[in-house]
C-alpha cells in the first residue's frame, strides 16, 4: 500500500474540516497542523503496515481495500464514533 497522493491527503483534509464543523465541534489545531497530522499519519501507516499485516491470522482471505475497511472500521468504534461507522458502512450496525 503506497501513501496517498497530495490531492487525496487534501480531501480528507477538506473533509474532516467540513466534517467536525458540520457537528459545531471544536478543533484545538489549525488548519495547517490538521494537514500536518494528516500527513503524519498516512506516513505512519505505511511504515506500520507489515506490523499490521503480519499480526493477522487471515489477512490473505481479504483484499488489500478490506484490510483497510477493517482497520477503519476498528478505529472508529475505539474511540466511539458509532454515527461516523454507520456512515462509513452506510448500514445499521447494532
Amino acid at each position: 500500500m503506497a501513501t496517498l497522493e497530495t490531492t487525496d491527503r487534501q480531501r480528507i483534509w477538506r473533509g474532516l474540516m467540513r466534517y467536525w464543523s458540520n457537528l459545531r465541534e471544536a478543533v484545538g489545531g489549525s488548519k495547517a497542523e490538521l494537514l500536518t497530522t494528516v500527513n503524519e499519519t498516512d506516513a505512519w501507516i505505511d511504515a506500520a503496515q507489515s506490523n499490521y499485516l503480519g499480526s493477522l491470522t487471515y489477512r490473505e482471505n481479504y483484499s488489500g481495500a478490506q484490510l483497510t475497511l477493517i482497520f477503519c472500521c476498528v478505529a472508529c468504534m475505539r474511540t466511539g464514533l458509532v454515527a461516523l461507522l454507520r456512515r462509513l458502512l452506510g448500514v445499521e450496525v447494532d
